[in-house]
């Protein structure tokens, strides 16, 4: 009998470390793993930019300004944020069977990963939004342009640039930097500027800052708002990123990993003038700027 019991423990100890069991397991569990981390990324961020923009329009001040409905928001993002995942998706269980049915499988995993997601993207997309200069949307709403307008010309377009994480710790270091430096910055001959800015960040931040297009550096350290901060608005966000996508594929092709063509076309449709028919926002928007043009030129 013992010797049986030997002989099974042994055999189902083989078929556990048996390739060709392990090995459509394993190619199972990958393509799990993937559809998981996928689904969560899009349903997650999309979720997440809708609550970060009304994290963000109903602050004090904000487009659609309401306390009650901000201070709730912002109580529940704070509460589930620091949760630590494997915590949280013990205490969705119960909402988990209700929601989906079971609480095991990838359906039943996916759930709670979208709801941590959500709440982590929204406060990351409501502090991006945060430094939007309120001047540009100010001069949106005083010709007219509804909120969502507002939301979907304006707002998220002009925070989009520090949704990339290594340019917002550049534009931070660099706010830093200038501000305790400026004198000596202002000294430095021109040719020389990127040269001494790259020499007095942190090694992270000048291979990001070497990394932009020279007319894109050069704006992050001259053009600065009144307060010495990047006038991060006036950044053309598709020209970056289509050359930080260029010079990144060169570096992969000198690498032999990639053999690819890559060419960029930019066109910028913006409130002078659309592919579409004009709104009344664009019809006022334009006839303002006639307007005081006449009256300077007058």
């Amino acid at each position: 009998m013992m010797q049986m019991l030997t002989m099974q423990t042994g055999a189902a100890l083989a078929s556990r470390s048996d390739w060709t069991v392990l090995r459509p397991l394993l190619a199972q569990s990958v393509v799990q793993t993937l559809q998981m981390v996928l689904v969560t990324i899009v349903i997650g961020g999309a979720l997440g930019l809708v609550l970060g923009v009304i994290l963000y329009g109903t602050r004090p001040g904000n487009l659609f300004e309401n306390r009650v409905v901000y201070r709730i928001l912002d109580i529940l993002v704070n509460i589930i944020r620091p949760i630590p995942f494997i915590i949280f998706l013990a205490a969705m269980q119960p909402l988990t069977i209700k929601v989906v049915g079971t609480s095991i499988g990838t359906t039943a995993a996916i759930f709670p990963m979208v709801v941590m997601c959500t709440f982590a993207t929204s406060r990351l997309v409501e502090q991006n939004l945060v430094p939007v200069d309120h001047g540009v949307i100010e001069a949106a709403r005083a010709m007219g342009a509804s909120k969502l307008t507002i939301i979907r010309t304006v707002l998220i377009p002009e925070g989009l640039i520090e949704f990339i994480p290594a340019v917002k710790k550049l534009i931070a270091e660099l706010n830093d930097l200038l501000a305790v430096k400026a004198e000596e910055f202002a000294a430095v001959p021109a040719e020389e500027q990127r040269a001494w800015v790259m020499k007095n960040l942190s090694a992270e931040c000048a291979a990001t800052y070497e990394s932009l297009p020279a007319g894109v550096a050069r704006q992050l350290t001259l053009d600065r708002d009144p307060h010495g901060n990047v006038q991060v608005s006036l950044i053309e966000t598709e020209k970056l990123l289509s050359e930080m996508v260029g010079k990144r594929l060169e570096a992969l092709a000198e690498k032999g990993e990639y053999n690819g063509k890559y060419a960029t076309m930019h066109h910028f449709f913006g409130y002078e003038g659309r592919c579409a028919d004009p709104s009344n926002f664009d019809a006022n928007y334009c006839y303002g700027l006639g307007f005081t043009a006449a009256c300077l030129i007058a």
